[in-house]
């Protein structure tokens, strides 16, 4: 994660010779320095915020640096595993926590069965993650938010960057359209089947995949406070998996695509935005049987008008001590619910009702924060408590839908639920060697009182310890290293105490509900990169990559597999390969 800082200083210099008495005037002397910095930063607020140029110089997972995989490194918000999507914020729920562009909410931000998702990195300016509800602009949501801000400062003259990878190729430029207007554009498309298509298994499933991501960023700025703002993003995946072992053939095309218009005004010290959107995400789900079709299909469209008025005043006594405490009431009108949460659509939105109440939650945090009197080292740490009310969770599998009698409020369980924990980081913001070391404790309790299930369980997504590293050395000019290593609990699953054929069919009798747990996720992932620049200033490198490079098998899944003599038996998935090794080539200009 490298800043380069040029300072000029200008002056009229002589320089004298001694025997002859002549004079050289020099019109000005400049004076260049190079500084490391850190690429995230943590506001008074407790907010953390993230510079997504610095995501060049790290790890990245086929080819791909994706911004959610590291906001999932910070702390206090939980890791997923390969096959997994969203994001989990001091022990909340994917469908608790906002995803957003520019403040408007993306309502499935994942690509490629979790291990991607749809925000091409080079197209905003920063990721801002605020862990706990910092005012009433997501009063639709119990849990956290994770934004992502494109530019909407004009750049001096056309830039871009464009990145070729093994499994998807993108391109974003930013270019002024007149002396008060400017755009930015962003494309990205992958074409993993071409060479990655042995990877894209698991177990006995293959998996035909496709997707792209297309964004634009239009600017009109009518003075140095106010500006017009337009955002639009548009992406679309398709997939295909074939599951040898059920004779099912499985197809899914899903997207989402979003408009907005914002006014921007910034006087340094009051800032204030207007925005009037409209976002929608749709999916067609396919299920394909010996003799038997079903379909699946879902969708949410959300239109509306949003205003941020906000005043900061912020006090520093130069002592580097920051505290903060909050309170919050929230509730949720809308919730998440399906079969599984690999990133594919088999979930789907639905608006509370008469059976299923809105949720609503209330909380209380408190944190703080110590630095260096040079600001080069912080030490932060922060507890966290929330009480949710009205919490479901889905307890059947994908093939209950062919069922005759399907219902879905049948097979949803409700409670209620607590999440408490703590967090601390340790970060070196500057110097050769920069990053972060995290450690997170965290209880995702839910309580219900139906039939087998009564009774208290950790939440399905719940990671009680969790260790985070993350860190960048650059050496020399042209070279640098990255490493990114996780060590967390597994989480939690249900598992059969019994299973018999009964007319040729599985028949399992299941014990207590989420009693069982993964073995511990492991991975550490490295990086080198080389980097130049050429004589008409434009910045190249290379960047490779080695994802788990210990090989650890980090368990994805259990299922009951059949032999062709009726034998059974019960084991874990694992991803095929363990280690993902990658390359890729970027240029800036």
């Amino acid at each position: 994660m490298l800043i380069s800082t040029l300072c000029i200083l200008s002056a009229f210099c002589h320089a004298q010779e001694v025997d002859s008495m002549r004079s050289v005037s020099l019109d000005s002397v400049v004076v260049s320095a190079r500084r490391n910095t850190s690429g995230m930063a943590q506001r008074a607020d407790g907010m953390l915020v993230w510079k997504m140029q610095n995501l060049l110089d790290m790890p990245k997972i086929l080819g791909n640096a994706d911004p959610i995989h590291f906001a999932q490194m910070l702390p206090g918000i939980q890791t997923n595993t390969e096959f997994r999507c969203g994001i989990n914020i001091e022990g909340c729920d994917n469908t608790h926590n906002v995803v957003e562009i520019g403040g408007v909410p993306v309502y499935n931000a994942s690509h490629l069965l979790g291990l991607f998702s749809v925000f091409n990195a080079s197209h905003y300016q920063t990721m801002n993650v605020a862990k706990t509800p910092l005012s009433a602009a997501n009063a639709a949501r119990i849990g956290g938010t994770l934004s992502f801000e494109p530019f909407y400062v004009a750049p001096d003259s056309t830039q871009g960057e464009a990145s070729v990878g093994l499994i998807s190729s993108q391109a974003t430029v930013r270019t002024r359209l007149g002396s008060r207007t400017h755009c930015t554009f962003s494309l990205r498309a992958s074409y993993l089947n071409l060479l990655y298509s042995r990877w894209l298994r698991a177990d006995d499933n293959n998996i035909n995949y496709f997707f792209y991501d297309a964004n634009l960023t239009l600017v009109h700025r009518f003075s140095d406070t106010d500006a017009l703002a337009f955002d639009a993003y548009a992406g679309t995946d398709n997939a295909k998996i074939m599951a040898s072992n059920y004779l099912a053939t499985m197809k899914a095309q899903w997207g989402n695509v979003m408009g907005a218009l914002h006014w921007l005004h910034d006087n340094g010290s009051f800032h204030m935005r207007h925005t009037v959107y409209a976002t929608a995400y749709s999916n067609r789900f396919r299920l394909e049987m010996q003799d038997m079709k079903a379909k699946l299909p879902s969708a949410i469209a959300d239109v509306g008008y949003r205003a941020d008025p906000s005043v900061f005043v912020h006090y520093d006594n130069n002592r580097g001590i920051r505290l903060r405490v909050g309170y919050f009431l929230r509730h949720q009108y809308m919730y998440l619910t399906g079969f599984s949460d690999a990133g594919l659509p088999s979930n789907f939105w639905m608006p509370a009702d008469a059976d299923n109440r809105p949720q609503w939650a209330h909380g209380a945090t408190l944190g703080g924060s110590l630095s260096t009197a040079d600001r080069r080292w912080q030490l932060s740490a922060d507890l966290f408590y929330r009480r949710l009310y009205n919490q479901t969770e889905y307890a059947g599998n994908i093939l209950d839908v062919v069922a005759t009698n399907y219902d879905l409020n049948s097979t949803l369980l409700r409670g209620n639920g607590e999440n408490y924990g703590a967090s601390v980081m340790l970060q070196k913001s500057s110097g050769r060697l920069t990053g972060w070391m995290s450690y997170t404790y965290t209880r995702a309790r839910r309580t219900f009182s139906q039939g087998t299930t009564r009774g208290t369980y950790p939440a399905s997504h719940e990671r009680p310890h969790e260790l985070n590293v993350v860190a960048a050395y650059n050496p020399w000019r042209h070279f640098g290293f990255g490493a990114t290593l996780v060590w967390a609990s597994g989480t939690p699953f249900t598992a059969p105490v019994s299973v018999n054929m009964l007319n040729g069919n599985i028949v399992a009798k299941y014990g207590k509900h989420n009693a069982n747990r993964y073995a511990d996720y492991v991975r550490l992932d490295l990086s080198a990169n080389y980097k130049w620049t050429s004589r008409k200033g434009t910045e190249h490198g290379f960047n490779l990559s080695v994802c788990n490079a210990t090989a650890h098998k980090n368990e994805l899944f259990y299922r009951l597999r059949i032999s062709t003599k009726n034998e059974y038996a019960y084991r874990p998935m694992f991803f095929v390969l363990p280690v993902m090794p990658s390359v890729s080539y970027y240029c800036k200009f």
